[in-house]
């Protein structure tokens, strides 16, 4: 077995990276509230649904607790990509999708 975790340790951590969790909370899902009430959110797929979800808690993190901390900014990023790479695997040919290819090709170029 593993060294046991300090819960309280990992809590103070999680806390001084992403603020107060009732206070993240609550504008987390302030955030979801808002994008379910938008006028074309019947149209989004769970996949879209979530990966939203989650930049919302990610967005939430930034702005209640440190801005600076990085992974934050990579898991927005992220989500965001997981949608678009699928959203391209599903409609390869859908010329909607030629910005955000070319948007990615500048990405990853501007990345590496």
């Amino acid at each position: 077995m593993g060294t046991p975790v300090d819960l309280h340790a990992v809590l103070h951590e999680r806390g001084q990276e992403y603020g107060n969790f009732v206070s993240m909370s609550e504008f987390a899902q302030d955030l979801k509230e808002r994008i379910r009430s938008a006028p074309g959110a019947h149209r989004l797929e769970p996949y879209q649904w979530e990966s939203l979800d989650m930049i919302c808690t990610k967005i939430a993190r930034v702005v209640c607790g440190n801005p600076q901390h990085e992974d934050s900014w990579t898991d927005i990023a992220g989500y965001a990509k997981l949608v678009a790479d699928h959203l391209k695997k599903e409609h390869p040919e859908d010329s909607s999708h030629v910005a955000y290819r070319e948007m990615v090709k500048r990405y990853d170029a501007f990345s590496t």
